[in-house]
């Protein structure tokens, strides 16, 4: 009789084993895309890269025909980039001083007054 238990308990213990290499292998095909699922997505991928293709189209065209923008272009707007960008910085400056001196005489934390503030 003890022989019979402990030759079922092996087995059992053998199932087991088995029970659980067969649920991982499970659980992994799951988590992996059926054919058709990855045809689909290969499919909108095609139709992505095919429209991002017809709009670089035109600027390649461009630049082979010198359409790009000229050097005086660039130039133009880069000093009006920098313009405003001067101008902003000029602002921010500017409440930024005024910010300190309010914080000094309120005498709070900066993060204290900017919660208190909204």
């Amino acid at each position: 009789v003890h022989a019979q238990t402990r030759e079922v308990n092996e087995e059992l213990g053998a199932l087991n084993t088995e029970i659980v290499k067969l649920q991982t292998t499970l659980r992994s095909l799951k988590s992996v895309q059926s054919v058709d699922e990855m045809k689909k997505e290969l499919k909108a991928f095609s139709a992505s890269n095919s429209a991002l293709r017809a709009r670089l189209e035109p600027l390649r065209d461009s630049e082979a025909k010198g359409d790009a923008i000229t050097e005086v272009e660039r130039v133009k707007i880069e000093d009006a980039f920098m313009k405003v960008m001067e101008a902003w910085l000029d602002r921010r400056r500017k409440f930024n001083n005024l910010f300190d001196c309010v914080l000094e005489g309120t005498g709070e934390p900066k993060k204290k007054l900017w919660g208190s503030l909204g």
